[in-house]
């Protein structure tokens, strides 16, 4: 083999395995709820969720592998969504979760009913719960070992409302004087989306409908759940 063949090859092996990988903390946030206000149309909980794993490969690789043994099953899945998923496909995912040892889970809920309407607004919201789960992920943003910090929302806000979100999110992340990165995805594109999509929904309906199955199988966990009510 030619010099150049090995250069080129050892080129290929770092772009995909890049060294400083687990310098990157990545959070990914999903929400469970709606931001519609109005009591006759709108949800009284508001859920935000946050997978938080330096290794997303590997939490991602979970789903994935699930997706492909359904798909060969016969199951029509594209990707998940724990609100319109089947209850089978439910089970298996949330099964699958059970067992993930390379990420933590963390929620932030809010009664809508219950906060002042004047201070009442889709941002002011989503911003109050990123606020608490932050808290929550403190140790992990300060770890010296973490030199970038990546967040991944759902697309959920308007323009409007996530310019200034986002505006209010990069003033809080300077304080941690490491490089951070701040995105709006669609949870699909991605499988960690997708998994806090399903602890969001889990908690979700345990507050508004009483179902607590799914959030009762998820305390059996071997990843740490912890939760905290957004008090305005």
């Amino acid at each position: 083999m030619l010099l150049r063949d090995i250069l080129e090859m050892k080129t290929i092996m770092n772009i995909a395995n890049p060294k400083d990988t687990n310098t990157a903390l990545y959070i990914y946030l999903d929400e469970s709820g709606n931001l519609d206000f109005n009591k006759d149309t709108g949800t009284q909980y508001f859920v935000l969720s946050a997978v938080v794993t330096k290794s997303p490969t590997v939490t991602q690789s979970t789903l994935s592998s699930l997706k492909y043994q359904l798909l060969a099953q016969g199951y029509d899945i594209e990707y998940f969504h724990a609100a319109e998923d089947q209850q089978i496909v439910r089970n298996k995912v949330i099964k699958e979760i059970q067992h993930l040892e390379d990420a933590s889970f963390h929620l932030a809920y809010a009664d809508k009913w219950s906060i002042d309407k004047h201070k009442l607004t889709s941002v002011n919201l989503y911003h109050q719960c990123s606020l608490v789960l932050f808290k929550e992920i403190w140790p992990k943003l300060i770890d010296d070992h973490i030199q970038q910090i990546v967040v991944i929302y759902d697309k959920v806000l308007t323009k409007e409302a996530k310019s200034r979100f986002l505006q209010l999110m990069k003033s809080y992340l300077k304080q941690f004087s490491k490089q951070n990165h701040v995105y709006f995805h669609s949870c699909r594109s991605d499988a960690n989306g997708q998994i806090a999509d399903y602890i969001a929904w889990s908690l979700y309906v345990g507050l508004s409908r009483n179902e607590n199955r799914p959030w009762d199988a998820l305390q059996n966990s071997e990843t740490v759940i912890r939760f905290s009510q957004v008090k305005f």
